[in-house]
């Protein structure tokens, strides 16, 4: 069985340079190009929806951990989802949150 890997969008934005919707449109792409990347995107990952639990899991972490309220619902999504590694660019390296991993990937 392969152990399950959440992908902050923000390594997925570095990867293209843009920030996948907002950038993109700010860069003239069309909404049919858009839609391709997204399209291309969802062919190799699974995109995590929100619900009412991850939700409440995020405002837990914020309280506890501090984090930002965008972090708070990664780190509760990749959890959620039963991720055990989280690869992100801004949260602490190494940090261990039930079972999940946060890999910084611009850490050495």
């Amino acid at each position: 069985m392969t152990d399950k890997v959440f992908i902050d969008s923000n390594v997925w934005i570095y990867l293209f340079t843009n920030e996948i919707t907002n950038v993109l449109k700010r860069k003239k792409f069309t909404e049919t190009e858009i839609r391709y990347i997204i399209e291309s995107i969802s062919k190799i990952c699974v995109i995590q929806d929100y619900s009412k639990e991850i939700l409440l899991f995020a405002s837990e972490l914020r309280e506890n951990y501090n984090f930002s309220v965008w972090d708070s619902i990664v780190v509760s999504c990749a959890s959620i989802s039963g991720c055990c590694l989280l690869i992100s660019e801004d949260m602490q390296n190494k940090m261990k949150i039930k079972g999940l991993t946060i890999k910084n990937i611009f850490v050495a």
